[in-house]
């Protein structure tokens, strides 16, 4: 990277702009701090240093934190469209990754700033859409952590600044955007002087200073009283339930608990705080911060995680609890269960994801709605007909992101006043729900975009999807959201026996279907067994074991088509009495149509049980949809098919990902 002439630099404050330059790891930092700070960070220091001595830095973190034993911080520190999830709330951003390039009509905005910015990956994800970034952080190992990862990428355009929390590089009225990701929690743990809540104001009245008039503030941060915190999950204090609790109350238990040292440090050092100072606050008490420190247009959405957001809906919108039952309605838990944590989920999030700005600027809600209204001034030949639906529909932004990058999906209700009847009451509206599905162009050239129907009768029929492409803002598809969404979630709600219903499908539907997707002949090659590998890198030993099981199948002829590669119930709905496969992930080229097949069986097996006896009966009811000569090649490759499926990749569910791959290899018996 180059070194920096800060006093060159007009939006730099004036004691930043004074500030001397340091050289660490090849990197340049401005340094505000110029003194010794206690480190912070989720590795130990001298292996952060031994990452940032390596050629490739992001492949010794992935290898270090493997090593360790801690997997889920590769994804944590090196995905960037995951850890900018959130930027669903703030959906022009990534429009702005579908604008032609610069210098072709206007650029995107001037400055972001990225406070506390930890490993770069939202400060990597900014500096793609905005001329300049400035990431801070207190410690300098992080600090050059990204810079390395920008010089990788060839981003000139970030600035790195070393730091506190409480301290903003900029001068006034100078920042577009400003994002405070899983930060201001700790503004007040910091040292142990001052009220907590007190600082916290004090660096937002900062922030706001640096604002722009319609520049916008991201914060990301727990809910005080989110549902993870009732069921006893671990507060920033380093013990539960600190947050439910009055604060000279949590004081007094965090006083005996570092006394007693019964604290266990997950990220950081929580024995470092003699006191509870980690706050964190309700939505209520959020816009009171806010509006004092000169933040009048504030929009607070509740979210599963702000760190990686699947799930986010406006605070206090009621249409959001009806789409939660229907989505998590696909999870293996009782139907009431799944409504009560739909109802709560609503109520209580986890996280809270925070856009405020000082004067009215547009959110992801009038950016969509904008979007339906392009949509609706399409030509007809150009619409499919769920475009054509009243662009004047109430926005739920209840974002469904998918596992893939960049494609975001939000809900809509359209609501239909109901004549009031002996059970209803007048003027109730019954909202109809839509998914909107955004995906950026870029991303689209490699997805597929064919929907397959397999009716009981005659051949499937191809068509395609009914996408709608937007000049610079991406690829649409428009749809209706069906109760219930899938076979996925038929099957956890009517629990059926498992090898008749499979041996129903595979007599017609699954059958047509693979011989529609299976169309010539090959030998399967060593190069085969590496791409399959590739695409399911995953730590467990007995992962690493199935997939040299694989390399038995080098040598075979086994036929092959352009699948999914990862068909599972999921993926499957029906419409009226035909099923319709749909699937909007990257297509796996040449992939053994047996994937798919094994996928079906294994998935739709654990709909209704983890046990291994009951996929053994899966894939015994799923035979007659291959040839004996298919199955008897292509049954290993189920282990390899398993680790396709995205739940192996989620951090939270990764003990029943090893509990399904070891069933695995007893049913294989390798």
């Amino acid at each position: 990277m180059h070194k920096p002439d800060a006093s060159a630099l007009p939006f730099l404050s004036d004691t930043a702009r004074r500030a001397p330059v340091i050289e660490a790891f090849g990197t340049y930092i401005l340094d505000l701090v110029q003194s010794e700070t206690p480190y912070w960070g989720e590795l130990p220091q001298h292996i952060l240093q031994q990452v940032l001595c390596a050629e490739r830095v992001e492949s010794a973190f992935d290898e270090a934190v493997r090593t360790l034993g801690v997997p889920h911080l590769s994804d944590y520190a090196l995905d960037i469209e995951r850890r900018a999830a959130w930027t669903a709330i703030f959906s022009d951003l990534y429009a702005q990754a579908d604008a032609p390039p610069r210098g072709t009509e206007i650029g995107p905005p001037g400055l972001a700033l990225d406070v506390g910015a930890g490993f770069g990956a939202n400060t990597l994800f900014l500096a793609q859409r905005f001329n300049t970034v400035v990431a801070t952080d207190v410690v300098i190992e992080r600090l050059a952590f990204i810079g390395r990862r920008c010089e990788a990428r060839g981003l000139t355009n970030v600035l790195l600044v070393r730091a506190d929390f409480e301290s903003v590089p900029l001068r006034p009225a100078v920042a577009d955007f400003v994002v405070c990701n899983g930060v201001l929690e700790w503004v007040g743990a910091m040292d142990d002087h001052g009220n907590p809540e007190e600082r916290q104001a004090a660096f937002l009245r900062a922030l706001a200073l640096s604002l722009k008039p319609k520049g916008r503030l991201y914060i990301g941060i727990e809910n005080r009283f989110g549902l993870p915190m009732w069921r006893g999950a671990p507060d920033h204090s380093g013990l539960p339930f600190t947050s439910l609790m009055p604060r000279p109350i949590a004081n007094a238990v965090v006083r005996v608990a570092h006394a007693l040292r019964a604290r266990t440090a997950h990220v950081g050092h929580y024995t470092r705080q003699r006191a509870y100072r980690t706050y964190t606050h309700s939505p209520a008490a959020w816009h009171a911060l806010l509006r004092e420190a000169g933040l009048q247009h504030i929009r607070v959405f509740g979210a599963d995680d702000y760190n990686r957001t699947r799930i986010a809906f406006p605070i206090a919108q009621p249409g959001s609890t009806q789409a939660l039952r229907i989505m998590r309605s696909e999870a293996p838990r009782p139907p009431w269960l799944n409504n009560v944590l739909a109802s709560l989920t609503c109520r209580i999030p986890a996280a809270l994801l925070i856009h405020a700005s000082p004067r009215e600027t547009e959110g992801a809600e009038e950016q969509v709605r904008r979007w339906l209204q392009h949509l609706a001034t399409l030509p007809t030949a150009d619409q499919s007909t769920s475009t054509r639906h009243p662009p004047n529909a109430t926005l739920l932004l209840l974002d469904t992101r998918s596992a893939d990058a960049g494609v975001v999906r939000y809900l809509l209700a359209l609501h239909t006043c109901t004549p009031p009847g002996p059970r209803r009451k007048a003027n109730v509206a019954s909202p109809s729900l839509l998914v909107l599905t955004r995906m950026p162009q870029d991303a689209a050239l490699t997805r597929s975009f064919r929907r397959v129907r397999l009716p009981p009768d005659g051949e499937p029929q191809e068509t395609e999807a009914p996408a709608t492409q937007v000049p610079g803002k991406g690829t649409f598809l428009l749809e209706p959201l069906r109760n219930p969404p899938s076979l996925l979630a038929e099957l956890r709600l009517r629990k059926p026996p498992i090898t008749e219903w499979l041996a129903d499908i595979a007599q017609y539907p699954l059958r047509n279907l693979l011989r529609h997707l299976a169309f010539h002949e090959r030998r399967w090659t060593a190069e085969d067994t590496t791409r399959l590998i590739a695409l399911a890198p995953e730590p467990f030993v007995e992962a690493q074991t199935l997939k040299e099981t694989a390399r038995r199948l080098e040598g075979a002829t086994l036929r092959f088509g352009a699948a999914h590669g990862d068909l599972a119930p999921e993926n499957l709905f029906r419409d009226g009495g035909t099923l319709v496969v749909d699937d909007w992930n990257e297509t796996v080229m040449n992939a053994p149509v047996a994937m798919d097949a094994a996928f079906f069986a294994a998935t739709s097996a654990w709909a209704v049980s983890e046990n291994s006896s009951v996929l053994g009966q899966a894939l015994a009811a799923i035979r007659p949809a291959l040839t004996p000569d298919e199955f008897s090649h292509r049954e290993h490759l189920l282990a390899l098919a398993l680790l396709h499926w995205r739940s192996l990749r989620i951090p939270s569910l990764e003990e029943w990902a090893k509990r399904r791959v070891s069933s695995v290899h007893r049913l294989l018996g390798v």
